[in-house]
């Protein structure tokens, strides 16, 4: 690791196969099993937590990983479990992402996404095809499932959701469509129409 003043930070204490960015002042390394671990990114490291199967980034207050055991995870900044997220609705969760706005996507085993707080409560259930991570306040989903059918019928049927779970506002039109960044950044949302085009948060 190389500070903005160009200063090597940890060299020659590191052997893996590959390191991540550091989040948080914290990094992870996968070593030559495959297994990660977590370290500060300080000159006398130290490593956090146990050895797991997969890492997240500690872009809030908690990260998420695949323990040894095959199950997720949420761990805090001392290694110490937050919570195990196994089950979200009486189903089982097979994907969960790094915090954002106090909340993080997870997907269930039925494929669809929902969001998590950081007591590993779920305040918005499982009901989307598609969703980015929170930005501003507000997050982008697709494919929104009511009473088990996709509603409007409509694959294009997309909307943009605040911290509670409701609506700002909710776009159905063929010819205006999300692209591969699903949030928000400086109030705007990239979308595609017939010419490069950003939506505000208000939909306009």
């Amino acid at each position: 690791l190389v500070n903005t003043n160009g200063q090597e930070l940890l060299a020659d204490k590191i052997e893996g196969c590959e390191v991540s960015p550091a989040v948080g002042g914290i990094f992870s390394v996968k070593d030559s099993n495959g297994m990660w671990h977590f370290y500060t990114a300080t000159v006398e490291m130290r490593q956090i937590g146990k050895e797991y199967l997969e890492t997240g980034a500690f872009t809030g207050r908690l990260a998420p990983v695949v323990c040894t055991e095959g199950w997720i995870q949420y761990i805090d900044k001392g290694g110490n479990v937050a919570f195990d997220f196994k089950m979200a609705d009486s189903l089982g969760v097979t994907e969960a992402y790094n915090f954002h706005n106090g909340l993080a996507r997870f997907r269930s085993a039925n494929g669809l996404y929902g969001f998590v707080n950081e007591n590993g409560e779920v305040v918005i259930p499982a009901k989307f095809r598609s969703a980015g991570d929170f930005a501003e306040g507000v997050a982008v989903v697709k494919g929104i499932i009511e009473d088990g059918k996709l509603r409007n019928n409509s694959q294009y049927d997309w909307a943009v959701i605040n911290t509670n779970g409701d609506e700002v506002y909710s776009r159905t039109d063929a010819d205006v469509r999300l692209g591969e960044r699903m949030y928000y950044r400086d109030g705007l949302l990239p979308v595609s129409i017939e010419t490069a085009e950003e939506l505000s948060v208000n939909g306009r």
